[in-house]
């Protein structure tokens, strides 16, 4: 069986970049929630930027588990954003009054921009 969405990890000097293909609705979403934490809650935790250009739908539980990683990357004093969401995901989220959930960005540079710097 095919899966419907596939996560890339790459680690950089300054900064954790996840991104996201596919669709994002039923089946193994521990893959995604596995993926991340091992490394963002690792200290020093770099910030880290989740990517979804290439995601072209996400379900409620695709949200939820987004909700569920912005909790554990809260606990863990992880900064973090959401980057390049397409209109038609961008649109799920602001249907549910969850887009100012997140912090979001255009692009990468924008969203390193936000971050402090200690």
């Amino acid at each position: 069986m095919e899966r419907q969405f596939r996560v890339e990890k790459t680690i950089e000097t300054d900064v954790i970049w996840i991104r996201i293909f596919g669709r994002i609705e039923s089946g193994p979403l521990d893959t995604f929630t596995k993926e991340i934490p091992d490394t963002a809650g690792s200290p020093p935790a770099l910030p880290l930027l989740i990517d979804l250009s290439e995601l072209k739908y996400i379900s409620s539980m695709g949200i939820r588990m987004l909700l569920d990683l912005k909790s554990k990357l809260l606990r863990a004093n992880c900064q973090f954003a959401l980057i390049s969401i397409p209109p038609t995901v961008s649109q799920v989220f602001q249907l549910l009054g969850l887009l100012q959930a997140f912090p979001h960005f255009e692009s990468k540079e924008e969203a390193l921009a936000s971050f402090s710097v200690d």
